[in-house]
């Protein structure tokens, strides 16, 4: 499975012991949490062992069951790499199905597949994997798209229009406009119009342009196939060739950072103004965060560049401006409540009544944002203060280590940076969770540099 995980046991419904382990679960899921009409649960999501199963069969079964337990509830199917399969769907009730169309800002599944063989569904976009930081969405898109597919014959079967992020603390306009263009015919600039009075209480010529540059840059709605966010080369296990962090991710820019670095600008000529107003100072953060890891992703591929045409002195101005580049970023991290690891270390330890339970919280959430499974690591990147500190810029030493080794002939030695991510996870040291430093002179200095 995903990740290098085992997939869990699958049940037959073919098997006798199966009505028993329903009505057991059933059972148990009223006495504990009530009467409920929605019910998730894939049994082939992202793979699974069909072998000697009837599909058709199972899926009637499973459903007779969610009905005997809980009747007239709808059982809820995610639509993702092949799922759910024409087999399983010819095997439910459809007037208790609803499929859940994943993938909208890529994908129109929803229409290829005839509203998945005549079967209730919700267009949807995921937009992020891992609640990853970067700032990603084709909003364009996912404005129109399920406009024009309400309109369709398919569309007659459509119930709605929802996100599916893995998480949602990033990207608060494109979750916000996606959610409110679905009860309104209004144009993308009449939305962001909008979103900039109700986000910022100001009708203001600056902002707007920012919003707008914001739409044809991270927001751009591009043709090309992007499965999340462009992935920060900060948070990557260093290599001499990064494609990208994680397994599923890309580094590629779809658009001209100058352009972004243009609506930060315009962000920040009105920062006097806005500097007490919580969602400015997050927004006009993250955008500063992007237009730093953006340059982080140039200057990686200048200090390659020269590392392998063995120019030693360009090499060495690219590799200090790439650490240049890293320690901003986590200083300018540090100057907002929203980035510091500290909250999110302190916030799962909290979750544990004892002292095991505290430290196996705080296992967890570290290893989450490293490690996350046997062959996947990164995953779940973040670019936090004292992340980048701890764990990042010690990788990127190590890294660059090596390589001064090599460019001067010297053999380099071989880095095990799952070692050195393990050695983190261990650690119990505690990280700020109150912001320090004047962002908006943070914000300058980034608009400074180059």
């Amino acid at each position: 499975w995903a990740g290098g995980f085992q997939r869990p046991a699958f049940l037959s419904p073919q098997d006798t012991l199966f009505t028993k382990m329903a009505t057991v679960y059933y059972q148990n899921i009223k006495s504990i949490y009530g009467d409920y009409k929605f019910f998730g649960g894939d049994p082939f999501h992202e793979g699974g062992n069909s072998a000697g199963l009837d599909v058709a069969l199972a899926a009637k079964t499973i459903q007779q069951q969610m009905q005997s337990a809980f009747s007239g509830s709808t059982w809820v199917l995610q639509a993702w790499g092949g799922n759910p399969s024409n087999a399983l769907l010819n095997g439910v009730d459809k007037a208790h199905t609803l499929v859940i169309d994943l993938f909208g800002e890529n994908q129109n599944n929803w229409e290829k597949t005839d509203a998945y063989n005549g079967t209730p569904w919700i267009w949807c976009s995921v937009n992020n994997f891992g609640d990853k930081p970067g700032m990603y969405g084709k909003l364009q898109r996912i404005v129109e798209e399920p406009r024009r597919a309400f309109k369709t014959p398919q569309g007659k079967l459509m119930r709605g229009v929802g996100i599916i992020p893995e998480g949602v603390l990033n990207n608060p306009l494109l979750y916000n406009i996606s959610l409110i263009s679905a009860w309104n015919t209004k144009s993308t600039d009449s939305l962001l119009r909008d979103y900039m009075l109700y986000r910022y209480g100001k009708n203001n010529a600056h902002l707007l342009k920012a919003l707008q540059l914001l739409k044809q840059t991270v927001y751009v709605s591009h043709v090309e196939y992007q499965e999340g966010s462009t992935e920060s080369i900060f948070a990557a296990r260093p290599a001499k060739e990064i494609k990208s962090v994680s397994s599923w991710g890309t580094r590629k820019l779809f658009y001209d950072n100058k352009q972004l670095e243009e609506a930060l600008k315009s962000f920040a000529k009105v920062g006097q103004q806005l500097k007490g107003n919580e969602a400015f100072k997050y927004d006009i953060s993250d955008i500063a965060r992007q237009v730093v890891a953006n340059r982080g992703q140039m200057t990686y591929d200048s200090t390659m560049k020269y590392f392998n045409r063995k120019d030693l002195k360009a090499y060495q101005f690219y590799k200090n401006k790439f650490f240049k580049l890293m320690r901003l970023q986590e200083e300018l991290m540090a100057s907002n409540k929203n980035f510091l690891l500290g909250r999110w270390l302190e916030k799962a330890k909290s979750f544990g009544e004892t002292p095991y339970e505290k430290e196996l919280s705080e296992i967890n959430a570290r290893m989450q944002i490293t490690i996350w499974g046997p062959d996947e690591h990164d995953y779940a990147h973040k670019e936090w203060a004292g992340l980048i500190k701890d764990l990042y810029l010690p990788r990127w030493k190590k890294f660059f280590e090596q390589l001064d080794r090599e460019i001067t002939g010297i053999p380099a030695r071989k880095i095990d940076f799952f070692a050195m991510d393990l050695v983190w996870v261990k650690q119990r040291n505690s990280y700020a969770t109150l912001p320090k430093g004047n962002f908006l002179e943070l914000i300058n200095k980034v608009i400074a540099s180059k």
